[in-house]
């Protein structure tokens, strides 16, 4: 009997192919364990090759399969090596001191913020005091300061940068963002600021033809918009839409398509990409009559395909939507119907090929999983029900895409992002019929622009458009319950969730006893998964003092309660608290919060309080420290001192007695240094939260 995997080659290959990735990422420094696999693998292939006699034998068919498996996954692991720059003894930061220049080329065109540009930028050589420059490689985040040196950055730019860098920080606080591994995916480890001074623009042009061309081309493309579109918010979505432009992108427009369910508007994704294949095809149907004319039509349709993908800016979604539509144009340039799985799969693997690190990014999960989803559930969906009326078929139709897509990618849309947008289907029946509306009318736009009457007509559609699809996202905003927040799931319940989709699948087909039997079991795992957690969040008990740069952020958690004693400025600043605090709320499951004074094991003192949790006595100290101590020495376990108060170390200690010495982030930098020298003298430890990050006990 026939194996079904038989039928997917390209997505076999692509699964062991993220394995191999995947196992270079968790243990990077094995590289001569996966080359002696590869080589080994070589092995049992070059016997059956000679020995022809073996592939009669049963028993032994199992061995090219076998070295074909493990070929594959070491492969992926070498690449995985020889594509992490950091490893390189030529990168920049093993060769580079603090008195050294680097030559760098910036990589992309600059990211405007309010006072800077960022850049990423390729170290070419490093630059000694005498001018002796030694060859070498990696790439550097350099920050600077908005000026008439740095508005003349542009992608192509030489320029010569003071060696002071340092590595980008580890977040600080627990179920933070972790934007150095983020980063590190994108071989960037290293990051610096730059003012006025100490660095030099030496040319202005020297980057890829080809990619200058294209970049100076996205900018006349953006002015097109911009003349037509001219309010912050309608200019921001249009260029996201249009050219994956997110500069202009306002935290309220992120959260707004966020709660609405409509996020993947604001990013160039496979959705354009298939609306533009569309458009090519019809505008080219002139050259679908004899076979080279077909040819012609296949060769534009890719060449165009690969243009737009290079103006958004090369996002994982466009990258594999560009791969994916241009294997579909060649495929159907061959007269053949390919599997469309393996073309997910091919395209998939392809991109691996050229950065194997591509996989690490979450939009190009959640766009494999959605056109997986679109692919396999679609036609299932679509099929519950027939309409004779076209424009309910249509929305029906509409109604099954999102359905599909939103079944492959709400579990990692929980494990990411810790929501769901529960009126994703109003949301989708008017932006994606907008979506289409507004990817042609942007085309017709950009083609119209030597006719600048029929322009005018066309840049007002399209603002009206956007302008009217903001109105309604704003309002589905307002509804409420719009969106579930503070959801929080881990990897294991990542994985129980999708087996069960999996599962749910496969009974979409058929109702069938045994995926029935296995779907129970998943459901009951989950059960007493949620069930061992919710236990051990009503048994917890625990003390962190969070790392918020300036700020006071000290916690004592009990059950599914946290005593808080924060600034009220951190308070009230909500994008601060979900990017510092919420986060590690949710996982706990905090669902109260109360003023530490409601703890029950509170005591007020003249310049702070003691609080004991888990046979723990803290100590916080945020006041002046004369005239107000204990009469005498007073036992603690943790002394805490914040707000910057006027505390000497000898007084203080000849009070309490602490364990540990914590300086929260709220103190200035030169008292900390001047707390952890005289802890030292009394050889008491010392940790620093602004420089180490939370501590939690």
């Amino acid at each position: 009997m026939l194996n079904p995997w038989s039928k997917f080659p390209a997505i076999r290959l692509t699964l062991i192919f993220i394995t191999g990735i995947a196992c270079h990422i968790l243990f990077p420094a094995h590289w001569k364990i996966a080359l002696v696999c590869w080589l080994l693998a070589w092995l049992p292939m070059v016997v059956f090759i000679w020995f022809k006699k073996l592939w009669l034998r049963q028993a032994a068919l199992y061995l090219p399969g076998t070295s074909a498996i493990l070929l594959v996954g070491a492969s992926a692991y070498l690449l995985t090596f020889a594509h992490t720059e950091i490893l390189s003894p030529a990168h920049f930061s093993a060769k580079a001191q603090p008195q050294h220049f680097l030559l760098a080329i910036v990589d992309k065109p600059p990211v405007g913020k309010e006072k800077s540009w960022r850049v990423i930028v390729s170290v070419k050589q490093v630059v000694n005091a005498s001018g002796y420059a030694q060859a070498a490689k990696g790439k550097l985040l350099v920050s600077f300061l908005k000026n008439e040196q740095s508005n003349q950055l542009q992608y192509g730019s030489i320029l010569l940068l003071p060696a002071s860098f340092q590595a980008i920080e580890a977040p600080k606080n627990p179920e933070q963002f972790n934007y150095k591994e983020f980063m590190s995916f994108q071989n960037v480890y290293h990051q610096t600021f730059l003012s006025n001074s100490g660095w030099q623009l030496l040319k202005g042009n020297a980057g890829n033809a080809f990619f200058r061309y294209v970049y100076q081309f996205r900018q006349q493309l953006f002015n097109q918009i911009s003349k037509h579109v001219s309010t912050k918010n309608e200019l921001g979505v249009a260029s996201a839409l249009m050219l994956g432009y997110n500069d202009f992108i306002t935290p309220e427009i992120t959260q707004a398509y966020a709660a609405s369910g409509a996020l993947h508007v604001l990013s160039v994704s496979g959705l354009h990409v298939g609306m533009v294949y569309i458009v090519l095809s019809r505008m080219l149907f002139f050259l679908n009559k004899t076979k080279r004319s077909r040819l012609l039509q296949t060769v534009v349709i890719v060449v165009l395909i690969w243009m737009y993908a290079c103006l958004t800016g090369l996002s994982p979604s466009v990258l594999r939507s560009a791969a994916m539509f241009s294997m579909m144009a060649v495929g159907k340039q061959c007269s053949r119907q390919p599997n469309m799985f393996n073309i997910i799969g091919a395209s998939a693997l392809l991109l691996m090929l050229i950065n194997p690190f591509i996989m690490t990014e979450v939009g190009f999960k959640l766009s494999y999983l959605a056109v997986i989803g679109i692919v396999y559930l679609h036609p299932k969906i679509v099929s519950w029900f027939s309409f004779n009326n076209k424009w309910a078929q249509s929305i029906w139709e509409v109604t099954a895409v999102s359905i599909a897509a939103q079944a492959t990618t709400f579990p990692l849309g929980l494990y990411y992002f810790h929501q769901f947008p529960n009126l994703f289907l109003v949301s989708n029946l008017l932006v994606i019929p907008a979506g289409w509306l507004l990817i042609h009318s942007g085309i017709l736009l950009f083609v119209l622009s030597p006719f600048e009457t029929l322009q005018y007509w066309v840049g007002k559609f399209f603002y009206w458009l956007t302008f009217a699809l903001n109105k309604f996202i704003f309002l589905l905003e307002k509804i409420p319950y719009s969106i579930m927040e503070g959801i929080s799931i881990s990897a294991v319940e990542l994985l129980l969730i999708y087996i069960a989709v999996l599962l749910c699948s496969s009974l979409i087909i058929v109702i069938k006893a045994k995926p029935l039997r296995w779907l129970l079991l998943i459901f009951l795992l989950l059960s007493l998964w949620n069930g061992y957690e919710y236990w051990a969040q009503q048994k917890q008990e625990k003390t962190i003092c969070y790392s918020v740069k300036g700020k006071r952020a000290f916690a004592a958690i009990r059950g599914t309660t946290a005593f808080i004693d924060f600034d009220s400025t951190l308070l009230h600043n909500e994008s601060a608290m979900l990017f510092n605090i919420k986060h590690h709320w949710w996982k706990l499951g905090i669902n109260r919060v109360r003023h530490i004074a409601e703890h029950p094991n509170f005591y007020a003192l003249k310049n702070g309080y003691v609080v004991e949790c888990n046979r723990q006595r803290f100590v916080m100290l945020h006041a002046p420290v004369a005239g107000a101590m204990p009469a005498s020495t007073f036992k603690t376990d943790v002394l805490i001192l914040s707000g910057n108060a006027k505390i000497y170390m000898n007084e203080i200690l000849q009070q309490y007695t602490p364990k540990l010495i914590v300086a929260d982030a709220g103190n200035k930098s030169f008292k900390v240094k001047k707390w952890k020298q005289a802890a030292a003298q009394h050889a008491i430890a010392f940790y620093d939260v602004a420089k180490d990050g939370a501590h939690e006990w």
